[in-house]
């Protein structure tokens, strides 16, 4: 049986999540604001378009974690966060893997 690529999506990291729903959104309006926007001129649709980015980065500023601990580094921002994943909605380690064997070096 082959195992799943992809982590269940009640593990992700909320934040992760809600941005990149947030981020999405925006791609979407600014995808219609070009395809109905046949009539505007240039400055009318950049005012529009910097309008949508605004309203996105306001948007993405509200987000908030309460179990947000800021790790100090740009990546990951939070110590809960390992890539994708939220340790603290991860299942808990059983102990070693059956399958872990230590090796040992010959020679």
């Amino acid at each position: 049986m082959r195992k799943e690529l992809y982590p269940p999506v009640e593990q992700l990291c909320s934040l992760i999540v809600e941005r990149k729903r947030l981020g999405q959104k925006t791609l979407e309006r600014l995808h219609r604001l070009e395809r109905f926007g046949l009539n505007l001129h240039n400055r009318d649709q950049e005012v529009a378009k910097r309008y949508i980015v605004q309203t996105n980065l306001k948007e993405m500023a509200k987000l908030h974690c309460p179990n947000f601990i800021e790790s100090g580094l740009n990546h990951p921002p939070c110590i809960q966060q390992v890539n994708a994943l939220c340790l603290l909605k991860m299942d808990p380690c059983p102990g070693r893997c059956p399958d872990y064997q230590v090796k040992r070096k010959e020679g």
